[in-house]
Formats: structure tokens, sequence, C-alpha cells
């Protein structure tokens, strides 16, 4: 038995390590391929955000999904139709036409049935353009005008934000411009956030309607927008970082037990980027800042909506968490200064009101404590158990 207590602390020991690398979590990404309209791959690959590149017919296998935490979904991921067929011309007329060998219907309802399990088991799934139709065929969450999705025309857009976008690009109003006709023009949606919404043209005369929106289904969260001309605005950015940095953000959400949670993003500094900076609202009372970044090592400031610096503090951790009391509802600043090897390094930002029965810095040191004890008691009887004419059970003789 002596042998046995320094195994069984080992095993306690490992259990802990392994729990905390679950919640960090192995965060897979995958880009559905093809020549798509919404270069979604190119944006990844510029922000250094690992990724594989899938093929469409992969979403019919349901262990295609078991393998990543997050993916997305770009409008145009389907060949078009010229490149599905082979034409043989024979003068001035064609001699045949036929499909190509490679290409194949893909079946809409078993990707729609696996897109809907992999979102409810807590992935997270971005979704652009022309891709609406599997997540309607996922969840059924659009109506459109007079039944038909593609009446947008060519033009500018004057779209309101609201939500974690306004928070992220530090303003309500912004400037979009479609640069084709025929993009998706979403009328309403069900249980869903809408961030983004403006007036536009249509062949039916001047619509109104969604442009970006969020959804929880189930542990997971997706992001659909009929925008996505634009590489590298703050409009495009909130949107890779909203689903790239998904187990990053509900990390650091985790920490906001007991309390309204107002604002949760994710985000990078660049290189050649000094600064990100955020307007986060507060509410009158007790709020607390949560941040979480892959790397260690970076700087945070915190300051009023006057611009005066509430608190700064470098960090060689992983983690910081403010604590800010408000007078009235309103907002903060937050700077992020990064260090020099934690560029594109991925971190969320989290702002909650209320208090909590347990502060988050002094729940989780108690429960190491909690788990510290228990193995050092476990050590200590199973000591006591295996020294020599310990009989740990009375014998009965006979």
């Amino acid at each position: 038995m002596k042998k046995a207590a320094p195994l069984l602390l080992l095993c306690l020991l490992t259990f802990c390590s392994k729990a905390e690398e679950t919640a960090a979590g192995k965060f897979s990404i995958a880009v559905v391929g093809g020549d798509t309209f919404d270069p979604v791959e190119k944006v990844l690959s510029t922000y250094s955000i690992p990724h594989e590149v899938i093929d469409i017919t992969d979403l019919e296998k349901e262990e295609t999904f078991q393998r990543f935490g997050a993916v997305f979904f770009p409008c145009g991921m389907e060949p078009p139709v010229h490149e599905k067929i082979s034409i043989i011309p024979s003068g001035n007329s064609i001699a045949s036409v036929s499909l190509k060998g490679k290409f194949r219907d893909t079946d809409s309802e078993l990707i729609g049935k696996n897109i809907s399990l992999f979102v409810k088991k807590g992935g997270a799934a971005y979704f652009s353009g022309f891709a609406f139709k599997h997540l309607q065929a996922a969840f059924s969450p659009f109506e459109f005008f007079s039944n038909h999705p593609h009446l947008g025309e060519e033009g500018r857009i004057e779209a309101r934000l609201s939500g974690d976008l306004a928070v992220f690009c530090g303003e309500q109003q912004t400037a979009i411009y479609m640069t084709h006709a025929g993009w998706v023009t979403v009328e309403s949606v069900k249980d869903g956030e809408v961030i983004a919404e403006g007036k536009y043209l249509t062949p039916i005369g001047e619509k109104e309607g969604p442009i970006s929106v969020l959804f929880k289904r189930g542990r997971g969260e997706i992001l659909y927008t009929s925008y996505h001309n634009t590489l590298y605005s703050d409009f495009r950015r909130f949107n890779i970082y909203k689903i790239a940095a998904h187990n990053l953000i509900e990390r650091t959400a985790g920490k906001a037990e007991e309390q309204e949670i107002l604002a949760k993003i994710g985000d990078a500094v660049h290189k050649g980027e000094h600064v990100r900076t955020y307007r986060l609202p507060v509410k009158s009372g007790h709020n607390d800042l949560y941040i979480t970044a892959e790397s260690a090592g970076f700087q945070a400031d915190v300051l009023s909506a006057s611009k005066k610096i509430i608190e700064s503090r470098d960090s060689f951790d992983k983690e910081l968490n403010f604590s800010i009391e408000a007078d009235d509802d309103s907002y903060c600043f937050v700077k992020i200064f990064p260090r020099k090897n934690t560029y594109f390094s991925r971190y969320a930002i989290v702002s909650a009101a209320g208090m909590r029965a347990l502060p988050y810095y002094i729940k989780v040191p108690l429960i190491a404590l909690i788990i510290l004890a228990a193995a050092a008691a476990c050590f200590m009887v199973f000591t006591k158990i295996g020294r020599p004419g310990y009989i740990s059970k009375p014998r009965r003789i006979f």
C-alpha cells in the first residue's frame, strides 16, 4: 500500500493537469474550401490563425466536425455550375454535355443535420452570403422578402451596429459597400441577436433588415453575415475573431458566474500595431473586466469614459481581472499592449456587472487548495495503512 500512495497522488495531480488542459482546450479551426466569394482562408492566414481547409463533401461525415471547435462556411464554397460540367464542341454546335467525374451533388439535409449537432454540442460556426442555405437547413432561422433571398443591389449602406460588434468597432454606425447585386437580403431572424442592420435597394423597392446576426443554439454559437466584401476592416475582424477565439471567449465568460455579461469579444494585436482599444459598457455599481490570452505577457490599461486611467497592469500570466465601481450606466476604455513575442496571439475580454458570491480570484485558489488537501489526506491515509503491523479491518479469530 505504501507504493500505492505516491501513485494515487500522481493520478490526482495528473487529473488536475488534464482538467486545466481541457479548460484551455485544443481548438482546431476548419474552412470549407473552394473558389469562394468570401476569402476567409486568406484572412485567417493573414491573421496567423492556424486552420485546415476541408472539402464540402467532408461535411456529410459527422466525424469531420468532431475534429474541430470552429468551422467557417464562406459564401461561394460550393463550386459554380460551369465547373461541374464538361462541354465538347463540334464545329458551331455542342456535341455533348456531361457532369465531370469529380463533382456530385451534396446531401444538404445530411449536412444540415451535422451542422446542427456540431453547434448544439458547443461548436462555433461562421456563415456568409450564399452559405445561408446550410444554416437554413440546420436551424431555419431566416425569413426572406417575398420568400426570395437574392434581392440585394450593389451600393453603399449606412449600417447600424449594436451589441459586441459596436463594442469591437467603437462606433454604432458605419458605411459598408456591397460590390455585387444578388447578395442575400434577410427580412427577419428567429431567436437571434441582430448586430448590424440597414436600409438598401432591391428590385421591389427599398427594404430594411439584418446584415449580421449572432445565434445561440445549444452550447454553441453562430455568426451569419451578408457582408463579406472587405478584407481587413474592423467589421471583418470582429466576424473572424468572434468564431476563431470562441473557446477563449467562452472560457473567459465562465468567470462571470452570477453576473450579467455586458460584452464579450475576441481579438489579437497584429504586427505593426502598438495597441488595441475597446469601449466596453459598465453598469451602475460593481463591474468586473476579465481578460484571457493565449500567450503570457501583455499590458492592459483601463480608462474611464473621460479617458482618465483607472488602473494599468503588466501581466506575465495569461489572465488579468479588473474591478470597477461605476456611479451610473456608462462605459470604460480598455487598451491592450502586446509584447514582441505575442503578436497575433488571441485574447478575450468580457465585461460583467454585479457582485459574485465568491469572486473568481478567490474561487480558483480555493479549488486548488481543496484538491491539494484531498491529495494530502489520501497520501497520509494510504501511508498509514501501508505501515507494518497496521490492520485496516478487525480479523475474526476462529
